[in-house]
């Protein structure tokens, strides 16, 4: 069994984070706060961690118990095999240091940060946290959690909506171009 605080690292494949079947492992494992994401680590230049994988995968490292602090997302931006000794016990040091929450770049490695909270609401579907692997795309994200939260009441989805889906289309398509001007695409 694992100690309170204790640790515990999986290569998972992608659909851990949204698939139905994995649904009640999820539940298990955040809807009662049993456990928390510490870090989900994802490579940006190969398709997975597993050799001759046919899916996307991650390292994900869980704590047990419940957690005050953020879980980082790391993107590894060079391809696996060219990942040196000295980068491979740099970066775990580099992600310790930074201030939680604060977003980090270098040529190795992209951080970025979820609070605890928001991942242990999202448990059903966590895969909104692991779409982008980029600062733009991390930005795009920000960009529609912003549209969102200012749209909160004004909008309603497309089953109990009166409007036809031509405007449904315009305004996607208006937001796919505010997107572009602004350079996060």
């Amino acid at each position: 069994m694992l100690k309170k605080k204790g640790k515990i690292a999986a290569v998972l494949p992608r659909d851990f984070f949204r698939g139905e079947y994995s649904r009640f492992v999820r539940e298990y494992l955040f809807s009662k706060n049993f456990y928390h994401l510490k870090y989900v680590v994802k490579t940006t230049k190969d398709w997975a961690f597993s050799e001759n994988a046919l899916f996307r995968d991650y390292l994900i490292i869980l704590q047990k118990g419940d957690a005050q602090d953020k879980c980082a997302f790391i993107y590894l931006k060079k391809k696996l095999s060219d990942i040196t000794a000295t980068d491979s016990a740099g970066i775990p040091i580099t992600v310790r240091l930074l201030p939680q929450g604060k977003q980090y770049e270098d040529d190795s490695i992209f951080v970025t940060w979820q609070d605890q909270a928001d991942i242990l609401t999202s448990w059903r579907d966590l895969g909104h946290f692991v779409v982008f692997n980029t600062a733009a795309g991390e930005k795009l994200t920000e960009f529609f959690h912003k549209v969102m939260d200012k749209a909160i009441g004004k909008v309603t989805t497309l089953a109990n909506s009166s409007q036809s889906i031509a405007s449904a289309c315009s305004l996607f398509s208006i937001l796919t171009y505010l997107m572009v001007v602004l350079r996060l695409l």
